[in-house]
């Protein structure tokens, strides 16, 4: 017996062929899925095994492990999201107290994983300034956590603290200073003429002691040095230092026990020194304090702490450099040229320079952190951005000029010709 098809079987069946024969859409590459796999086991890792004593969690160990999200394979936990917050300042923390806020700041951290999974999937995990930005990030939490338990501060014995303070008593003993005044003169005679002078104003208005002799010491010291700074010597103990004076010139010894002997606001007869005669005026006295063991103790003992945690650090780093078996091929190393760089350009090891601004900017898009923007307003900088943000005050609208583009790039010393000028100002108006 004969079947035949109706029309509608038909059609279908011809759909399903078309179907079946429909090549497939390209999936992800084997290394794309290895990425965002590894990309997802990390951060999965990285949230069950946060270390309790970076910050004090209100929650319990059950509930930091309850999945408010899913990004894919990554889990993003209560945990988490508290994580991140106490990583934030006060002020920004404070912004998310409501529910819609904390809808927002979920929203940010979907946001913030989907750009991590993708630039994984783009190949950024192994790019070289991404593993070093690692690198340097592990080495700092390393050192700030690990190596400081090294040594912890309960070997820090009372005898290591006493025998400290005492071999070191000068460093808690602040001696007697005195702050004086001067009006310097090059012979006796003119420095009695000075007193005189300078006794009887005194005298016809005690009330401006420290003003008179303040413009004695303008009008009528010869020397330059303290004269304009109304004769101020500074602060300086018996030693004659001058306290924050770097260049390490000394008061001449007669000054400095002329300068103890008088009382405040007193007025010495001229002293002579080093070939000058000089009339004194005390304006400050601090006495001479010492601090006591017990009053040190806890500073005393965070030095010593510190000073071992040192220690122990550079011999553990000797050690695991001997481990490693590390081999420098010197002749290589001397054919890198490398401009001079400063200490401040290291970074808080003091082992890697410090990334620049002026770095050549790469092609590749760099992965946005979370933001503290609301998802309704893209584009819009939070006010928290706005404080951060130095360029805050600038017109956003305005776009600055190809001369103001090119300047970043230009050598200072390189100045444009009047020509270039006139053809980028004709550039800027054409884009208007």
């Amino acid at each position: 017996m004969r079947s035949y098809l109706s029309m509608p079987h038909f059609m279908l069946s011809i759909l399903l062929a078309c179907v079946a024969c429909k090549p497939e859409k390209p999936s992800a590459t084997d290394r794309s899925r290895a990425a965002r796999a590894r990309l997802a086991t990390a951060t999965n890792d990285a949230a069950k095994t946060a270390r309790e004593s970076d910050y004090k969690s209100s929650l319990t160990a059950e509930e930091r492990a309850v999945v408010v999200a899913k990004v894919g394979e990554v889990d993003i936990t209560l945990g988490y999201v508290e994580r991140y917050l106490s990583q934030q300042p006060a002020f920004v923390r404070a912004r998310y107290r409501t529910f819609d806020q904390k809808v927002e700041l979920l929203n940010n951290l979907i946001r913030f994983e989907i750009l991590a999974a993708e630039a994984a999937q783009a190949g950024w995990s192994t790019d070289p300034d991404v593993v070093m930005a690692v690198k340097r990030a592990m080495v700092q939490k390393y050192l700030a956590d690990d190596m400081q338990r090294l040594v912890v501060v309960s070997e820090i014995s009372d005898d290591e603290v006493q025998t400290y303070y005492q071999n070191n008593q000068n460093a808690f003993i602040t001696p007697a200073r005195v702050r004086a005044t001067a009006v310097v003169s090059d012979t006796e005679a003119s420095a009695k003429a000075v007193h005189t002078e300078l006794m009887a104003a005194i005298q016809a208005d005690p009330q401006r002691t420290r003003v008179i002799f303040r413009d004695f010491a303008r009008s009528r010291s010869t020397d330059k040095d303290s004269a304009w700074r109304s004769g101020d010597l500074g602060l300086f103990a018996k030693d004659g230092y001058v306290m924050g004076d770097k260049s390490g010139q000394k008061i001449p010894d007669s000054v400095v026990a002329a300068s103890f002997d008088l009382p405040l606001n007193g007025v010495s007869e001229p002293v002579f020194a080093e070939g000058k005669w000089w009339v004194l005026q005390v304006t400050n006295r601090q006495r001479r304090t010492e601090r006591k063991l017990d009053d040190v103790k806890r500073e005393v003992t965070r030095f010593l702490l510190k000073k071992k945690q040192d220690a122990a650090r550079d011999a553990f780093i000797k050690k695991l450099r001997a481990e490693a078996e590390v081999v420098v091929d010197s002749e290589v190393l001397n054919s890198l040229q490398v401009e001079k760089i400063r200490s401040s350009d290291l970074d808080t090891t003091g082992i890697l320079p410090k990334p620049t601004a002026s770095s050549p900017a790469k092609s590749k898009p760099a992965v946005d952190a979370p933001t503290h923007t609301s998802s309704s307003a893209q584009g819009t900088a939070s006010p928290a951005r706005k404080l951060l943000d130095p360029r805050a005050h600038l017109n956003p609208r305005r776009r600055p000029s190809k001369l103001t583009r090119n300047a970043d790039t230009r050598n200072q010393g390189d100045k444009p010709t009047l020509e270039e000028i006139e053809a980028l100002h004709q550039d800027d108006s054409e884009e208007k």
